[in-house]
């Protein structure tokens, strides 16, 4: 079945927010007030735009989880789900369903790690930063508009059960500004405006964040105070 992107942004909005500056929170209610607008492009990249009086709002949505990456691109679990969709398609067409009921098992052990977490990561974001620029071009072809353009990156943590560190006992749910390597990265990437960051299995807060080198300089402090990077 394909990603309905658009579905996608509109699970993270229904969540609560967390935001380091108020204009921060303005530019995500500016999205959520104006949801009804926004395109689903299913001709090309990128997924999602908005055209508003003074701009244009790239969203790109990608996800990634913290299993093994195989060779072709595709995470254990997600080529996991594949094979139960498939597997349950295959036992329905094999079935009456007027005369018996399909009741179907499965279990999947994942190989995961923090450090496949990283690496999957960078590995989904440098390939959508990389293809910013063409983008861009689509939408002023598309639009035939010379509005500022600004590109948000919509990510999505769709861990199984979520990526969790142990401090002091308790167990705390991690994101993706907690990884100092992935801030560096981020300093780098001056093309990006914002970044809208969710969990895809919880319904924990989404973090919206704006890509400057003030808010990238709160991150790091932050990540100094936790004792460095994880």
């Amino acid at each position: 079945m394909k990603k309905n992107e658009k579905h996608v942004l509109y699970n993270a909005l229904c969540n609560n927010y967390r935001y380091y500056n108020i204009s921060d929170l303005e530019f995500l209610m500016e999205i959520k007030t104006s949801y009804n607008k926004i395109v689903n492009n299913s001709e090309n990249r990128p997924d999602l735009y908005l055209e508003l009086k003074d701009k244009i709002i790239i969203i790109e949505e990608f996800e990634f989880d913290s299993s093994i990456q195989f060779s072709n691109g595709g995470s254990f679990n997600k080529q996991a789900e594949n094979f139960k969709d498939k597997k349950f398609i295959d036992l329905i067409k094999n079935k009456n369903l007027d005369q018996v009921n399909v009741v179907m098992h499965s279990s999947i052990s994942l190989e995961s790690s923090y450090e496949y977490y990283i690496e999957n990561l960078l590995l989904k974001f440098r390939s959508h930063y990389n293809s910013i620029d063409k983008y861009k071009e689509f939408i002023k072809e598309k639009t035939k508009s010379v509005k500022k353009i600004e590109i948000v990156f919509l990510i999505t943590d769709n861990t199984p059960l979520g990526n969790y560190i142990d401090i002091e006992g308790i167990p705390i749910q991690i994101n993706i500004f907690d990884n100092i390597e992935f801030i560096k990265e981020l300093e780098q990437s001056t093309k990006l405006d914002y970044i809208i960051f969710s969990y895809g299995n919880s319904n924990d807060p989404i973090i919206i964040i704006k890509n400057t080198s003030e808010q990238i300089g709160v991150l790091k402090k932050d990540i100094k105070k936790m004792g460095g990077a994880l």
